[in-house]
This record gives structure tokens, C-alpha cells and sequence, in this order.
């Protein structure tokens, strides 16, 4: 897929619109994030199949 400079540009200020509107997460909420990213991790890697 070819994104034109000028949209891609475009988004690219969205996205730093967004993020320099949200607070900063506090240490306990980053620790929940990374906490519940690691489960997802490995309960995505239970549910794949072997290869044989």
C-alpha cells in the first residue's frame, strides 16, 4: 500500500495532537499494561499449534 506524503504526513501530526493531549500513565497503570500484555503474550503462544 502507497500512502501519499501529504496524507501521511497529516497523520502523523494527528497522532502527536493525541498523544501530547492524554496525561502520562503513572507507574502502577504502566505496570498493569505491560503485566497484562506479557498474558496475552503467552496465551496466544498456548493457543498456537505445533508444527510437525
Amino acid at each position: 500500500m502507497i500512502i501519499e506524503p501529504q496524507v501521511r504526513a497529516r497523520a502523523m501530526a494527528h497522532r502527536a495532537r493525541q498523544a501530547r493531549d492524554k496525561p502520562p500513565l503513572d507507574r502502577e497503570t504502566l505496570r498493569d499494561v505491560i503485566d497484562l500484555s506479557l498474558w496475552t503474550g503467552q496465551l496466544l503462544l498456548q493457543r498456537e499449534k505445533p508444527v510437525v
